[in-house]
């Protein structure tokens, strides 16, 4: 894949998981305000402005999750990818990137720190909506990447290489075979 590709693959990443942070929070406020459950305090901007801004944090979240899952999964295909350790990662990533980014913001701000409670309840609702998310996406894309045509045509052309050409992955494979002060005296001896 070249580099604008990835790039995009990874704004697309990171809008499917401010859509779904979006919509966990403005679905069952849309539903309990027209059943009439909520309270009258609660307003209809009040509740979609939530939801915007939990979007825009699950935007936030998925930017470096994409980044995080970028560095750890580089050359490996998307049907060796386990999906639940996948969502697991999500999690902690979004667990560790909510209420670090918080304490930032609010520092910028000039106000202090959030009190232990406030991380403690950021990072578990940030670890059970981006456990959600991640797996959510790495599953879609699993699938997606089984039945659509171009995926499989993809696929077949790869078992077709013709034999002695090296490929991408092979080079990235045969990079990380060798550490850099090996890859140094490699190049000494030659």
């Amino acid at each position: 894949m070249t580099e604008p590709n990835r790039s995009g693959a990874m704004m697309r990443s990171a809008l499917v998981w401010g859509v779904g942070w979006f919509a966990v929070v403005a679905v069952p406020f849309l539903l309990l305000k027209v059943l009439g459950v909520l309270s009258a305090d609660w307003s209809w901007q009040e509740g979609i402005w939530l939801a915007v801004r939990l979007g825009i944090w699950g935007i936030v979240t998925g930017a470096i999750f994409a980044v995080v899952v970028r560095g750890l999964y580089r050359g490996r295909r998307l049907a060796e990818i386990n999906w639940l350790s996948f969502a697991l990662r999500g999690g902690i990533a979004a667990a560790i990137a909510i209420p670090l980014l918080l304490n930032v913001l609010r520092l910028l701000g000039g106000e202090g720190l959030l009190s232990l409670d406030l991380v403690r309840s950021n990072a578990t609702f940030g670890f059970l909506f981006g456990s959600v998310a991640a797996g959510g996406t790495i599953r879609v894309a699993q699938l997606a990447g089984r039945s659509l045509p171009w995926t499989k045509h993809e696929d077949a052309l790869e078992g077709e290489e013709k034999a002695g050409q090296v490929t991408d992955s092979d080079a990235a494979a045969i990079r990380d075979l060798f550490s850099s002060d090996e890859q140094a005296a490699l190049n000494d001896s030659a």
